[in-house]
C-alpha cells in the first residue's frame, strides 16, 4: 500500500467516471437504468456508483479503491506463499504491483477512473486463490464463490468467463474421482451463492417493470457494441469484419508486455524441464495456460481490447514470478530473470509516476464555453424542465446542475453502430414525441447522422436561447 497510495489522485476522473456519476444521479432522482437512460455497463458497477454517490462520491470511491487494491494484495501475497517463504513472498506481491501500475499509467494511475475491471480484480484474485489452495471445499468457500461469479457477471458479463472455467475444472477433478456427491454439493451451494446476488437484482428489475429492458439493453444492447467493436477504416461490419477485428484484438493482445513476459517465461521453464528431466506439471501450467486463453477469447469476442482489461489476470502472473525466484539457487539463468524483473518492477514504479504527473500536467479541466453552458443551464432551468446534452461524453453537466436527461440515449448517440441500427429510429422518434426542454449542442467540424437530425428538429421547434464560440442552447419554442 505504501507504494501504491501515492498514484491515487481523489479529484481526478476521466470520461468512463464522469458518465457513471451522471448515471448515479439520476438513479438517485427515481430514474430506472435501461429503463429511463441507456448505459451498457452492467447493473452491480451502477448500484457501486450509486453508493458512492449518495454517500460523498470521490472520497468514498477513494477509500473503497485503495480497500480493493489492499484486499487483492492479501489474496496476492496468499498466492505466492503456497510456493514460497512468506519474505519472497512480500517481494512477489512488490513485483506484480508494478505490473498493475504499468498497466495503469495510460490513465495516469487515477482510481477515480472508476471501471469495472477494477472493482473485478479482487474478486477473481479470491477465486483463484481458493481454487489453487483448497483441497476440501467448505460450503462458505463454494457460496462466496458463487457470490463472485454473479457480481462479476452483472459487473460485465465476460469478466465472469475464468470463474466459470474454474467451476468447470472442479466439475471435472469430481467426475474422474467419481465423486458424485461432491459434484451435487458444489453446484448446488454454487448456485446458491449466485442466486443470492442475481434474485435481489431481477427483483428490483421486475419490481420496477424493468426487466425486459434490462435483458434487451445489458445484454442485447452490449452484443450490438460488440459487433460494431472498435472502428477500423479498411473492414466493415459482419462476421468478416468481427473475424478481422478479433485477429486484430489477438495480434495487440499477444504483444503487449504481460504477456510476452508470460511466453518467454514458459519457453525458459519448458526448456528448464527438459533438461533436468522434470516432468512439465499440467495443474499449475496447462490451467494456467487455459485461463489466459479463456480470459483472452473473451476479451476477443467483446471485440474490443484496452490494456485495463489485463488487470483482472493480475494473479496469474504470481505463478511465474514465484517459479523463477524458486529456481534461483539451481540456475544462473533465473538469478539473471530475477534480476530483471525486479529492475523492470521499478521502471514501472518509475514510468507510472511519470504518467501521473504528466496527466496532472496535461489535464487543464473543462474549457471556459463549457462552464459558462453550464452556470447558464444552473440558472435558467425550472423545475420539471429536461435537458438533452449533445456534448462530450466527459461532462458533469447534469449532476451539477440537477437536470434530468430529455432522452434517454444520453451517451450513445454519436457512435457508429447506434446510427446504423434501428436505436436511431427510437432516438428520434423520442426527441419529437417527448422532446426535452432545452437541447445544448456542441458545435463540430464533422457531423454525424444523428448530429443532422438534432440541427434540423432546432430548427423547426427550438428557438436559440443562449450562444457561445463552442456551445448553443436551445429552448423548446
Amino acid at each position: 500500500m505504501f507504494f501504491i497510495t501515492p498514484f491515487y489522485d481523489s479529484t481526478y476522473q476521466d470520461i468512463d467516471s464522469y458518465v457513471f456519476r451522471n448515471c448515479a444521479y439520476f438513479i438517485d432522482q427515481g430514474l430506472i437504468v435501461y429503463k429511463d437512460f441507456l448505459d451498457n455497463k452492467g447493473p452491480m458497477l451502477h448500484l457501486f456508483n450509486y453508493l458512492f454517490y449518495k454517500f460523498n462520491f470521490i472520497n468514498l470511491l477513494y477509500i473503497a479503491s485503495l480497500i480493493i487494491i489492499y484486499i487483492n494484495n492479501i489474496y496476492i501475497y496468499k498466492i505466492a506463499n503456497i510456493y514460497l517463504k512468506k519474505n519472497l513472498s512480500l517481494l512477489v506481491v512488490f513485483i506484480v504491483n508494478g505490473f498493475f501500475i504499468s498497466i495503469t499509467s495510460q490513465y495516469g494511475f487515477n482510481i477515480t477512473n472508476n471501471m469495472s475491471e477494477f472493482f473485478a480484480i479482487p474478486l477473481f484474485t479470491y477465486v483463484y486463490y481458493k481454487y489453487i489452495s483448497v483441497k476440501e471445499w467448505k460450503a462458505l468457500d463454494i457460496i462466496t464463490s458463487g457470490i463472485c461469479f454473479s457480481i462479476l457477471f452483472l459487473l460485465r458479463a465476460n469478466l465472469a468467463c475464468i470463474n466459470v472455467i474454474c467451476f468447470l475444472f472442479i466439475i471435472y477433478k469430481y467426475i474422474k474421482e467419481k465423486n458424485y456427491n461432491s459434484i451435487i454439493k458444489y453446484t448446488y451451494l454454487y448456485l446458491i451463492g449466485s442466486l443470492l446476488i442475481i434474485i435481489p437484482t431481477l427483483l428490483y428489475f421486475i419490481y420496477n417493470n424493468a426487466l425486459i429492458n434490462l435483458i434487451k439493453d445489458y445484454l442485447g444492447f452490449n452484443m450490438l457494441y460488440s459487433s460494431y467493436g472498435a472502428k477500423v477504416s479498411f473492414i466493415g461490419g459482419g462476421f468478416f469484419g468481427f473475424v478481422v477485428r478479433c485477429a486484430i484484438n489477438f495480434i495487440k493482445f499477444s504483444l503487449n508486455p504481460y504477456i510476452i513476459f508470460i511466453l518467454v517465461f514458459y519457453i525458459i521453464y519448458f526448456i528448464y524441464c527438459i533438461k533436468k528431466k522434470i516432468n512439465f506439471s499440467f495443474k499449475y501450467i496447462g490451467e494456467f495456460l487455459i485461463f489466459i486463453f479463456c480470459y483472452a477469447l473473451s476479451i476477443f469476442v467483446s471485440n474490443r481490447f484496452h490494456m485495463h482489461y489485463i488487470w483482472i489476470m493480475l494473479c496469474l502472473l504470481v505463478f511465474p514470478i514465484c517459479s523463477i525466484i524458486n529456481k534461483i539457487d539451481e540456475n544462473k539463468l533465473f538469478i539473471i530473470l530475477y534480476r530483471i524483473l525486479f529492475i523492470i518492477s521499478v521502471i514501472y514504479y518509475a514510468l507510472g509516476l511519470k504518467a501521473h504527473i504528466d496527466l496532472k500536467i496535461k489535464d487543464t479541466g473543462f474549457n471556459k464555453e463549457y462552464i459558462l453552458v453550464k452556470e447558464y443551464i444552473k440558472n435558467n432551468v425550472k423545475i420539471n424542465d429536461t435537458v438533452f446534452a449533445s456534448i462530450n461524453a466527459k461532462n458533469d453537466l447534469y449532476y451539477t446542475t440537477k437536470t434530468l436527461p430529455g432522452n434517454r440515449y444520453i451517451y450513445q448517440y454519436f457512435y457508429e453502430y447506434f446510427y446504423q441500427s434501428n436505436l436511431m429510429d427510437d432516438f428520434m422518434n423520442t426527441m419529437v414525441d417527448n422532446p426535452p426542454s432545452k437541447i445544448i449542442y456542441e458545435k463540430k467540424e464533422n457531423n454525424n447522422k444523428a448530429d443532422d437530425m438534432i440541427i434540423l428538429i432546432c430548427a423547426l421547434e427550438y428557438d436559440v436561447e443562449y450562444e457561445n464560440n463552442k456551445y448553443i442552447i436551445y429552448k423548446k419554442k
